[in-house]
């Protein structure tokens, strides 16, 4: 669950210029004197630098950097200038570098990098801006960093998102999306329903990097690692506590929940799926126990981000609405994506509000957009998209958005005992848990 570029603001007081969130360009008033120390430290940094290595898999490659990068912000700023900006941006000089941290994320630090302050020069691009995420500790434990680094390769050859630049040992350099984050109070507009259905519909119709394109759902696979990984993670005093047992019962409750959802969703709903070739442009996945995939259709396994929060959707200047944070990316049900979105409208920060989550209206609202969508990219008419197909994603969707919540217990469970960052993991895992025994209950009623 990390996010987020979003457009730094173009005023802000003195007080938010000086906070710890941004730095002042330097300005000693002797220009020439700075860019001749700039031209000679890049020389230094070039001269010195560890030689990038270029790595291949799958029929795709990056650049390597065999550098491990710290977790402070002063220490990221550093190493920038030392390692990444006279490989990724040579032009630039110290002199007139800025930067901003963004807070929102929730597994990483992410910082940009940018020519010019964008609030104080018009002149200022801020489409050449450069991020670098540094890896939260424990992040392995729950992200396939190879896969994601497909992913972002796969999504830039399709114009998806900007270009990755470097991958260092603990740490990702790609490029910049000028525009803000979705906030979860405006997800419902009209504007932005049309917009994030429209962005699903297209990163799901981007084929698979090749490598991973014959693997099982992602949904299964993570929530059998996971599990392990809880089993793994909480000591005895954990299990034990009043807390965890009130909400989580155990460690076999949870198995069996995990059981007892695999076992529900065996049974495909309808053959909502087919319409305008869903899923189709890559290999079907094996249906075996081992490979995961819960007996579904799989013809609805689509390239997933399955993280859909509206941190995650970012509306460019334009008002094009794009997805962003590829970590949990892979092979996955369309239906998991779009259940697992309609859950984020209760929020990640604070209280989490689930009379939020939207009406059957809206979804279908949604799912309607998000299928027109789906057939316009076949050169389909939108004609094709029948009430049935609406229902079947809808019925779909629900079923799987009592999946999110479980595998999303399963991560926070994980995260509070390995990861360093200031964000109440348990508190986060026990809301996830406790709505989706309330959802099961009522799914379960209707049967």
């Amino acid at each position: 669950m990390a996010a987020l570029p979003a457009q730094p603001p173009k005023e802000a007081s003195p007080a938010k210029q000086s906070a710890s969130t941004m730095n002042e360009p330097l300005t000693d008033g002797v220009d020439s004197l700075l860019l001749a120390r700039d031209q000679d430290l890049r020389l230094y940094c070039h001269l010195h630098a560890p030689p990038v290595e270029r790595r291949h898999h799958g029929g795709l490659s990056w650049d390597y950097l065999p550098v491990s990068f710290s977790a402070d912000e002063t220490s990221i700023v550093k190493d920038f200038q030392k390692h990444v900006m006279p490989l990724v941006r040579p032009s630039w000089t110290e002199k007139l570098l800025w930067h901003r941290v963004f807070e929102d994320g929730v597994t990483n630090k992410l910082l940009g990098f940018f020519r010019e302050d964008p609030g104080a020069s018009s002149s200022a691009d801020d489409s050449t801006a450069v991020l670098v995420r540094v890896n939260g500790e424990g992040r392995e434990l729950v992200v396939d960093g190879e896969t994601e680094i497909l992913v972002i390769l796969t999504l830039h050859k399709s114009g998806l998102c900007p270009p990755l630049y470097l991958v260092a040992e603990n740490a990702l350099c790609y490029g910049y999306i000028p525009g803000r984050a979705l906030a979860g109070n405006e997800m419902q507009c009209e504007e932005v329903l049309e917009a994030t259905s429209r962005a699903l519909a297209r990163y799901h119709s981007i084929p698979p990097p090749p490598s991973i394109s014959g693997r099982g759902p992602w949904v299964w696979r993570q929530a059998r690692t996971w599990m392990k990984l809880v089993s793994e993670s909480l000591h005895t005093d954990d299990l034990a506590s009043p807390r965890f047992k009130q909400v989580f019962g155990s460690v076999e409750e949870l198995r069996l929940e995990m059981e007892w959802l695999r076992t529900f969703l065996r049974a495909p709903s309808t053959d909502w799926s087919q319409v305008n070739g869903i899923g189709t442009h890559y290999p079907a996945a094996s249906d075996s126990e081992e490979e995961g995939s819960g007996g579904i259709s799989q013809s609805a396994c689509v390239l997933c981000h399955n993280d859909p929060q509206p941190l995650n959707f970012v509306k460019t200047p334009t008002g094009s609405v794009v997805l962003i944070d590829m970590e949990y990316s892979d092979v996955n049900y369309a239906a998991f994506d779009v259940g697992a979105f309609f859950c984020e409208f209760a929020g990640v920060h604070g209280t989490l509000d689930y009379s939020r989550y939207p009406s059957e209206i809206f979804q279908k609202k949604w799912i309607r957009s998000y299928l027109h969508e789906c057939a316009r990219i076949k050169g389909l008419s939108q004609a094709t998209v029948s009430d049935a197909e609406v229902d079947g994603l809808y019925k779909d969707a629900n079923n799987f958005a009592m999946v999110a919540h479980f595998i999303w217990s399963l991560w926070s469970l994980i995260q509070s005992k390995n990861s360093k960052i200031n964000f109440d993991y348990l508190d986060y895992g026990c809301a996830r848990y406790t709505e989706f025994k309330r959802r099961k209950s009522i799914i379960i009623s209707q049967l």
